[in-house]
């Protein structure tokens, strides 16, 4: 078991937090060390023990949440089985990790960040279904859907309820599009 030094899960914790709050009202290029520092009451020396800058600190911030993300979808398969499903799970796992998530797909970050959730994705699948490793076809697919995915940017996800026409449209494009891999 790993031993973590609670000063500094603490401190990430200060960090993490003070940056939340800045997020909310600014872009992540307009966020200074300064102004976090001072909100969250540490030095910079302290900030830079933790973190390069502050795109080191998203970074960090878009790990955990795509750990999160990864440990609330229940069965990442139900993409293959029930589509409809899948996007209700990804839509609901997605909103309980708002409002941090929703301010980082509407900033400059948000590319990098769909990038990380598909990355994981992608690897859960290859967990469960080892068979699909080495399809370069299906990786163009399931990249091919994802990209669509980060373009609407969850729009239609976040503000629909799973019994929404926004809902089924993108369950009836993965349902097509992965039809050959289903089981």
């Amino acid at each position: 078991m790993i031993m973590i030094d609670k000063r500094v899960y603490k401190t990430n914790i200060i960090i993490t937090n003070a940056f939340k709050e800045l997020i909310a009202t600014k872009r992540i290029e307009k966020i200074t060390i300064k102004e976090l520092t001072d909100l969250s009451m540490i030095n910079k020396t302290t900030f830079y023990r933790h973190y390069e800058d502050i795109y080191a600190l998203v970074d960090h911030i878009e790990n955990e949440l795509v750990d999160k993300y990864v440990a609330g979808l229940d069965d990442i398969l139900t993409i293959f089985t029930d589509p409809v499903q899948y996007v209700n799970v990804i839509t609901s796992t997605f909103r309980s990790l708002q409002p941090l998530s929703t301010h980082l797909i509407r900033h400059a970050r948000k590319e990098v960040f769909f990038r990380k959730i598909a990355d994981a994705n992608l690897n859960e699948i290859y967990r469960l279904r080892p068979d699909l490793k080495g399809d370069d076809k299906f990786k163009i697919t399931f990249e091919y859907l994802n990209g669509g995915l980060s373009s609407i940017g969850l729009d239609y996800l976040n503000t629909a309820d799973k019994e929404s026409e926004a809902h089924r449209t993108i369950a009836n494009i993965i349902k097509n599009t992965l039809v050959e891999y289903s089981y």
